[in-house]
């Protein structure tokens, strides 16, 4: 028993030296990020605020260059995949002509929680989480419009949300736009199918074969789906991130300023339940017939890789869509996360869509 307790000892001591040590070293590498990318403009906002949202805790990050600027709502995908930790990253050039809003959705990211767990997680939820985000933005900012952009599982709610109240927004932008949810992933098998069949990668297809074609039962086979569709460049990153795709979103998280350690746990608490919660509600999503025509101008950005929401049913999709305007924006070294591999691109054709569509009449009216 005396041995035993010392191994005990032993054990925790070391586990709070470890602990000593990532905190030390988070505190660091935070504190050398927010050397280099607060914002300290004289006209500039960088906010971290919790707001209830519809009886859930809900943790927003507002940053912008110029308060006065229109306002951008980024609906991320997943489900569950929070990515306010990339805005120090990422949006440096967004954030020069827009007030850039990233929200952790409920049962995602900071705004995850251990104790209380968000009982319903259908789109409609999320979809009515979107309407008091934006009308919590439009109060706070004195705004009659915003922007929204919505990332894959994050197009959908986005794109339903502005079915019901195109009044509040100049636009929709959707990025990896999600269609149909049968047809997304019989397209995604069949890419990364082609692609180890012409790499004559043995395992791949050996793997592949053996889960089969979509519908899946269970997550397990999409998994392996989509860890060979990201060895063949077409999930989230194209190029060489491709290989290194969860050290580099740890890296961000574990710098962010806006993540504490116990924020890190919550982030992949987050995407787990909620993958397995939300996922059958994806797989029977069909924006064909759910949203044929928008009252708002409607932007797809679409990376020319992308097979983790297959550009073909993206380009379909818009070419069908009744909308006052309409355009497919390519980006041509990206796969799913075009804002994430293309950052200085991404940024100045959200100003062009700012130029198209904005009115500062429309945006101060309230």
């Amino acid at each position: 028993m005396k041995i035993l307790k010392n191994i005990f000892l032993i054990l925790i001591a070391s586990s709070l030296v470890f602990i000593g040590f990532l905190v030390i070293a988070k505190s660091i590498q935070e504190s050398d990020l927010k050397s280099r990318t607060d914002i300290t403009s004289s006209k500039g906002i960088q906010m971290l605020e919790e707001w209830d949202i519809n009886g859930d805790k809900q943790w927003v990050s507002i940053r912008g260059q110029d308060r006065d600027n229109p306002i951008i709502l980024m609906v991320h995908g997943g489900p569950g995949s929070a990515d306010m930790t990339m805005a120090r990253f990422k949006d440096f050039i967004t954030e020069k002509h827009f007030v850039v809003v990233r929200w952790d959705q409920r049962n995602a990211g900071k705004s995850y929680s251990f104790l209380k767990s968000s009982s319903d997680l259908s789109p409609k939820t999320f979809i009515n989480d979107i309407h008091e985000i934006t009308k919590h933005l439009r109060t706070k900012f004195k705004r009659e419009k915003i922007y929204i952009a919505g990332h894959s599982w994050g197009s959908i709610i986005s794109a339903l949300a502005v079915q019901e109240r195109p009044e509040n927004y100049f636009a929709y932008i959707g990025i990896g736009q999600f269609v149909n949810g049968k047809q997304n992933e019989t397209f995604s098998y069949q890419f990364t199918l082609k692609e180890a069949m012409s790499d004559k990668n043995e395992t791949a297809i050996q793997e592949l074969t053996d889960i089969g074609k979509p519908p899946y039962i269970g997550l397990k086979e999409l998994g392996i789906q989509r860890d060979w569709l990201s060895y063949y460049g077409g999930a989230l990153f194209h190029g060489e991130e491709r290989k290194e795709t969860y050290q580099i979103l740890g890296k961000m998280m574990f710098s962010s300023p806006e993540y504490s350690l116990l924020d890190n746990l919550r982030f992949f608490a987050g995407m787990t339940t909620s993958l397995f919660k939300i996922w059958p509600y994806v797989d029977a999503v069909d924006l064909p017939n759910q949203a044929s025509s928008f009252q708002v101008p409607v932007y797809f950005l679409s990376g020319r890789f992308d097979y983790n929401t297959p550009w073909e049913l993206s380009a379909q999709y818009l070419d069908a869509l009744k909308a006052p305007k309409k355009s497919f924006i390519w980006f041509e070294k990206s796969a799913h996360g075009p804002s994430f591999e293309e950052p200085e691109t991404f940024g100045r054709i959200l100003k062009t869509i700012k130029d198209e569509t904005y009115s500062i009449g429309s945006a101060n009216s309230l």
